[in-house]
């Protein structure tokens, strides 16, 4: 994974300089290579985690026999990363308020995820508190 963080970095390096000579003569390609590159790397990236992930899931799988509390964390990390991504974008681009937005969303959504397993462990300790 170094050697493809350190390409990721060579292409943000040169993306930056690209970006910075556009910015004078053709600031509308800044979005679209912003975006473009950042898919590439989102993509790249997701693409080396994958197998890291079903290997720990597989691990929970094993030692708890139930895979919604995984997915409930995978799923809440990855709403995290994407508003946590957009948030960023709308601030390069001087949209701070639409990132507040983004951010806000992402927050929420998670929570709505967790509800179930909140529930969940709220029932449990209640069960072994007698109530």
């Amino acid at each position: 994974m170094i050697g493809e963080f350190l390409k990721i970095s060579a292409i943000v390096i040169i993306l930056l300089g690209i970006c910075i000579l556009f910015k004078s003569y053709r600031p509308e390609y800044n979005f679209l290579l912003t975006v473009s590159v950042s898919a590439v790397i989102a993509t790249v990236v997701l693409v080396k985690v994958y197998p890291s992930v079903k290997i720990l899931e597989n691990m929970y799988y094993i030692s708890s026999g139930n895979r919604n509390s995984f997915t409930v964390v995978i799923k809440a990390l990855v709403i995290s990363y994407i508003s946590g991504f957009c948030g960023d974008a709308c601030r390069d681009f001087g949209q701070t308020a639409l990132a507040q937005k983004v951010e806000f969303a992402g927050r929420c959504a998670i929570f709505v995820l967790t509800v179930p397993v909140l529930t969940t462990v709220l029932e449990t300790a209640m069960g072994f508190v007698g109530v």
